[in-house]
C-alpha cells in the first residue's frame, strides 16, 4: 500500500495544499540519489501520524516521499482519497460519481451554499476552497449560540420514515406569503427535512399540513411512518390525534419544558434560522422574505454532508442516489434576469425588453428557480434565466409594504 493510503485524508490535503506548484517543481527536480531516498523512507507508512500544524519543511519532505514512490504524482492528485477505506459516497473518485466544477472563487461557494461553515464545505471533495468563513461579516452578525444539549437515542432506526421528528417555530414577522410560523419534518434515518410556512399554529392547520406532507413522503419512500416525535405542544394533539391513529402512527411527545429532548428538530430550526438570517442580511432583502429564504435554506441543507450519517447527504440517502448535485445552486437574493414568456408580451413589442429583472428566492430544481420580479412586485418561476451571483438588490427595488414587518 502506498504512502498516501497510510495517511488520513485531511492531513494529506493539509500537507499537499501547503506547497505552491513552484515549490513542488523544485522537489521534482531535486536529485533522487540513493542516500536521499533512504532518508525519506518510512518503515511503516500505515502508522505514520501527521500533526495538524505540520511545518512547510515537513510537508516538503512528505511530498518528496510521494514523488519517490510514484513518479506521476502531482500536488493536484491529492484531490480525492484513493483508499477504499473511505466508504461514503462523498469520498469517491469525482470522475466516477461526482460533479466536477470549473474554478469558482472560494468566497462564492460560501455564499452559494447559504453561508454554511468551512467544515461543512470541506466535506465535499469536489470543491476546493480556502475561504475563512469566520471573516464573513454576515455570518458574524447572524450567529451566536449556547452550548449543545446532549441526548441519547433510544430507538434503533434502520429504515426511512421509521421515526420522524417534527417541530414548530414562531411567531415570526409576517412573510410575503402570509406565514407567521413554520413547521419541520425530519426523517431520522436519512436526516432529510421538509419545511412549510403556515399562517398560525392551530391544531387544524397542523393537521392539514401534516396530511399533505405524509402523503407525499409515503409515495416517495414507499414506506410508512411508524413514530412521530414532537415537543408535546398542544398543536400536535386535538385534530392531529385521530389522523395519526388512522395512519397507525405512534406519537412520542417529549417531557414538558424540555425542548432539548427533541434535539434533532431543535438543531434543525437553529441551523435553518441561522441560514435565513444570514442570507437576508447578505442579500439586503426585507425580513418579509424569510419564508422564501427558509425554503432555499432547506434545499441546501438536504444536499450537504451530515455528521449523523457518516457525512453522507440526506438527499443521497432519501433518494437512493449516489450523486448529490449542488453545482446549480446560486446565492439567495442575487440578481436574476428571467425570460418574459411570449404569451405575456404585449402587441407590437418587438423592441421591448425580453426579460424580467428580479432576485433569486428559491432553487426549485437544477433547471428551475423562483424569483421576485422588481417591476411587477410579485414572485414567479422560470426555466430560462441568467444569474448574476455577485450582484444584489437595493432597498429601492422593493415595494414599501414588504418592509412592514422589518
Amino acid at each position: 500500500m502506498g504512502l498516501r493510503r497510510g495517511i488520513p485524508h485531511k492531513h494529506y490535503n493539509s500537507l499537499t495544499n501547503s506547497l505552491t506548484n513552484s515549490q513542488f517543481i523544485s522537489i521534482q527536480e531535486a536529485p533522487q540519489n540513493e542516500s536521499s531516498h533512504q532518508d525519506l523512507s518510512i518503515e511503516n507508512p500505515e502508522s505514520m501520524e501527521i500533526d495538524e500544524e505540520t511545518s512547510e519543511y515537513e510537508a516538503t519532505r512528505f511530498l518528496a516521499m510521494l514523488q519517490a514512490e510514484d513518479e506521476n504524482f502531482t500536488p493536484e492528485s491529492n484531490f480525492t482519497p484513493e483508499s477504499s477505506q473511505y466508504s461514503n459516497d462523498w469520498s469517491a473518485t469525482p470522475a466516477q460519481d461526482q460533479e466536477i466544477f470549473p474554478t469558482v472563487h472560494s468566497e462564492n461557494w460560501h455564499h452559494r451554499l447559504g453561508h454554511v461553515s468551512a467544515s461543512s464545505i470541506s466535506r465535499i471533495p469536489t470543491i476546493a476552497t480556502n475561504f475563512d468563513t469566520t471573516t464573513c461579516e454576515s455570518c458574524i452578525l447572524a450567529k451566536q449560540h449556547k452550548l449543545p444539549f446532549k441526548s441519547r437515542q433510544e430507538l434503533e432506526v434502520t429504515e426511512k420514515l421509521q421515526l420522524v421528528h417534527s417541530d414548530l417555530c414562531g411567531p415570526l414577522p409576517p412573510s410575503i406569503d402570509g406565514s407567521t410560523y413554520f413547521i419541520t419534518f425530519t426523517d431520522d434515518y436519512s436526516r432529510y427535512s421538509w419545511v412549510y410556512g403556515i399562517p398560525n399554529k392551530k391544531s387544524s392547520t397542523i393537521k392539514v399540513k401534516f396530511d399533505e406532507w405524509i402523503k407525499d413522503a409515503h409515495t416517495k419512500a414507499d414506506k410508512k411512518v411508524k413514530y412521530l416525535r414532537t415537543d408535546g405542544g398542544g398543536e400536535y394533539t386535538g385534530f392531529l390525534t385521530p389522523l395519526l391513529s388512522s395512519y397507525g402512527i405512534t406519537h412520542q411527545p417529549t417531557a414538558p419544558y424540555t425542548p432539548q429532548s427533541n434535539g434533532i428538530s431543535e438543531r434543525l430550526n437553529r441551523t435553518l434560522n441561522d441560514m435565513v438570517r444570514t442570507m437576508l442580511i447578505h442579500s439586503h432583502l426585507p425580513q418579509s422574505f424569510w419564508s422564501e429564504a427558509l425554503q432555499h435554506a432547506a434545499y441546501i441543507k438536504n444536499r450537504l454532508p451530515h455528521s449523523a450519517i457518516s457525512y453522507d447527504t440526506p438527499f443521497s440517502l432519501w433518494h437512493d442516489q449516489l450523486i448529490t448535485p449542488i453545482g446549480h445552486i446560486r446565492p439567495f437574493g442575487c440578481i436574476v434576469y428571467a425570460e418574459i414568456p411570449k404569451e405575456r408580451r404585449p402587441n407590437l413589442s418587438k423592441y421591448f425588453p425580453r426579460a424580467y429583472k428580479g432576485c433569486l428566492l428559491q432553487q426549485i430544481s437544477p433547471s428551475m428557480i423562483k424569483f421576485y420580479d422588481f417591476e411587477r412586485k410579485t414572485t414567479d418561476t422560470s426555466h430560462n434565466f441568467t444569474i448574476r451571483e455577485n450582484q444584489y438588490p437595493s432597498a429601492s427595488q422593493f415595494d414599501q409594504s414588504t418592509f412592514s414587518s422589518s
